[in-house]
C-alpha cells in the first residue's frame, strides 16, 4: 500500500509489478509498505520505506519512459532502444515542463535519441549520457542555450544535422569515439551557433587530418587538445587557421 507520508492518507492499495506510474502520484514523500506473499499464498515478508513521487512519467519509445521531478528539475530517460522522433522543439510529452528541466540523464541501455528530443530547454545545464547510445537524432539538443560541456560517448556512429545548433554556451565536447571513426555528417555542421573558441576532445588516434579535410566541422575546429595524427605525430594544442 502506498501512504501520503505526512497527512497518512492512503493513495494505493493492491498488488504491483516492477514499477508503475500514476498521476496520483505528485511530487512528496510516500511511506510505502511492500508485503512479499510465499507459494502458499502467506505474508512471508514486510518491508516499509519512503519514496518520493515523480511530477510526470510515461513511455517516450517502444521499451523507452521518463520520468520528471520538477523540485529537482531532473528529467531521466530509461528503458532500451530507442525514443520516438518528434516533429518540433517542445512536442515530446515533457514539453509542458520546459521551464521546469534543469538536467538530462539518459541510462544504461537507450541506444538512440529522436529528432528534437530536447531542443529549445534553455535551462538544462547538464546532460549525462549512457555508453549504449549509437545515435544522437536531428536537432536533439539544439538551442539549450546553457549547455557548456558536453561528453559523447565511444559508440556513437551518428550525430543528425544540427544536434547541437545554436548552444550558444557549449565551449567544450569530448569525444570518445573509436579509430578514425567520425560521428557527424560529412556535409553538416552540428555545432553551428555554438561557444566561440569550441573546443573539441578527440582520443588518441582520431584521424583529424581525414576529419579536417572531409567534413564541414574542419572548418570550425578552433582548437583541438593534444592528441595524435594519422601519422602518429602529436598535434599537440593547435588550430587549423
Amino acid at each position: 500500500k502506498v501512504e501520503n507520508d505526512s497527512t497518512g492518507a492512503l493513495i494505493y492499495q493492491g498488488e504491483v509489478s516492477n514499477y508503475c506510474y500514476s498521476s496520483t502520484f505528485s511530487v512528496g514523500t510516500y511511506r510505502i509498505t511492500v508485503t512479499a506473499l510465499n507459494p502458499y499464498g502467506y505474508s512471508s515478508a514486510t518491508k516499509t520505506m519512503d519514496v518520493k513521487g515523480y511530477t510526470a512519467a510515461g513511455k517516450c519509445g517502444e521499451n523507452a519512459n521518463w520520468q520528471l521531478d520538477t523540485s529537482t528539475g531532473r528529467l531521466i530517460i530509461n528503458g532500451s532502444g530507442s525514443t520516438f522522433d518528434y516533429q518540433y522543439f517542445g512536442a515530446p510529452p515533457w514539453g509542458k515542463y520546459l521551464s521546469s528541466i534543469t538536467s538530462i540523464e539518459v541510462q544504461e541501455g537507450i541506444t538512440e535519441l529522436g529528432t528534437n528530443c530536447f531542443g529549445g530547454f534553455q535551462n538544462v545545464v547538464s546532460v549525462k549520457l549512457p555508453v549504449s547510445l549509437k545515435t544522437i537524432g536531428a536537432a536533439a539538443f539544439a538551442s539549450c542555450s546553457n549547455i557548456e560541456t558536453i561528453t559523447i560517448p565511444h559508440d556513437v556512429s551518428d550525430i543528425g544535422d544540427g544536434a547541437f545548433d545554436f548552444c550558444s554556451k557549449l565551449a567544450e565536447v569530448y569525444f570518445k569515439m573509436n579509430g578514425d571513426d567520425c560521428p557527424f555528417p560529412a556535409t553538416e555542421d552540428p555545432f553551428v551557433g555554438c561557444a566561440k573558441g569550441l573546443v573539441l576532445n578527440f582520443p588518441n588516434g582520431a584521424d583529424l587530418n581525414y576529419i579536417n579535410s572531409n567534413h564541414t566541422i574542419g572548418l570550425r575546429i578552433l582548437w583541438v587538445s593534444g592528441y595524435l595524427n594519422s601519422q602518429g605525430g602529436n598535434l599537440g594544442d593547435q588550430s587549423p587557421y
